[in-house]
């Protein structure tokens, strides 16, 4: 079953710090940050801000049986892990 809620970290009461909240994926907007864990299922589209050793299923989108490796933009950015 797909996980229907995300972790996000969005702005506070008066624009102020960070409050982290579950949210219904219905609700996901541009500039969301999204927290992951390991069997999370969330079915959108992300960039990957910071990740360490994340291998992703993709068998819906290509095909491809084996979890697939995934890099953070900083990563993609300077080819190499930082």
């Amino acid at each position: 079953m797909v996980r229907t809620t995300a972790t996000v970290s969005r702005r506070g009461p008066g624009n102020i710090g960070a409050v982290q909240e579950e949210i219904p994926i219905e609700e996901l907007v541009p500039g969301d940050v999204v927290f992951l864990a390991a069997g999370d299922l969330v079915p959108a589209d992300v960039r990957l801000l910071e990740s360490r050793d994340l291998f992703i299923s993709q068998s819906i989108l290509s095909g491809e049986s084996l979890p697939v490796e995934k890099y953070d933009v900083m990563a993609d950015v300077t080819g190499k892990r930082q």
